[in-house]
């Protein structure tokens, strides 16, 4: 199996330009790569959208826990179904 689809099997939390590095790869090619192995199923895109939370809550963490100034929204990748 690929480093890079073993690497995210275990659940490792890393920013895409340190697991470009890591795996010495541009970001470029890391997205790519990641984006062929979610049409193969072994990898799935999370989307975060951290626009300010229109409920007002304070129990949620997913509005107060990330520090996003821009609001942009935060890719996560995580293992699909294929990657047991």
């Amino acid at each position: 199996m690929d480093e890079l689809l073993e690497f995210i099997k275990h659940g490792n939390s890393i920013s895409v330009s340190e697991l470009a590095s890591k795996f010495k790869m541009t970001t470029d090619m890391l997205a790519a790569r990641l984006e062929r192995y979610e049409q193969l199923g072994y990898v799935k895109k999370v989307i975060l959208d951290t626009s300010p939370c229109s409920q007002g809550c304070k129990t949620c963490k997913g509005c107060t826990s990330i520090k996003n100034k821009k609001n942009e929204p935060i890719t996560f990748w995580e293992k699909g179904e294929k990657l047991k």
